[in-house]
């Protein structure tokens, strides 16, 4: 058992004015509940507001890590737009030939390459033969040019050209050439057309060919 702490010398005084004082009164009970009642009202108050300040902190938080790693990983590789389909395919060349993809700069064209909607062909040095779907092949002599159209379109704006339209292809897929003479539309042959500024020269080797020119 512990004993009990004696008072030093310099806490004589103030134990002994604390006795000759006395308890002090006890305040009102109505008093009491008053303060109570303030402290309750003041902390219910301060709540929320301690709270949204620790989410709006916590989001500010989450915000700044996500943009840290977004800043930090690599930015995804642009999409490449779908290729063309292939009208035509470069079975041979001889000389020099180019070709001219949807506008792009002309280049040097290699057998076995893939030929789109849009693509011009120069044979300005060269000749080239030409692979279709369908079937047919079409030859280009030196110094003709064309431009493919569509699967059964193309455009000789220069030079000449020798279509073979093949065999055992289904019937409606005759192969139209533009001029700036007239159209010439194929009907199962074997043919050559000549295109000019002036005119438009067609032999029929086998078949038929139709010849649509603006007078008749």
């Amino acid at each position: 058992m512990s004993e009990p702490l004696t008072p030093g010398p310099d806490e004589t005084p103030i134990r002994d004015l604390l006795v000759l004082a006395g308890r002090r009164p006890e305040p009102a009970p109505f008093r009491t509940a008053r303060v109570r009642a303030a402290v309750e009202a003041e902390w219910r108050r301060s709540m929320p507001r301690r709270s949204r300040w620790r989410l709006r902190t916590l989001a500010a938080a989450v915000l700044g890590v996500a943009l840290a790693l977004w800043s930090r990983s690599p930015a995804p590789p642009p999409a490449r737009p779908p290729a063309a389909p292939s009208l035509a395919t470069i079975a041979r060349i001889n000389g020099a030939v180019q070709t001219s993809a949807a506008g792009s700069a002309f280049q040097l064209a290699a057998a076995g390459a893939h030929l789109g909607a849009g693509t011009i062909v120069d044979a300005a040095a060269g000749r080239v033969l030409l692979t279709f779907g369908s079937g047919h092949s079409v030859r280009l002599d030196r110094g003709a040019r064309i431009v493919l159209e569509a699967a059964h379109r193309l455009q000789l704006t220069r030079g000449r050209l020798y279509v073979d339209s093949g065999e055992g292809r289904p019937s409606g897929d005759g192969l139209s050439i533009v001029t700036a003479s007239g159209l010439v539309r194929e009907i199962g042959t074997q043919f050559e057309v000549d295109a000019a500024e002036a005119f438009v020269q067609v032999r029929v080797r086998e078949g038929r060919v139709l010849v649509d020119r603006p007078a008749a």
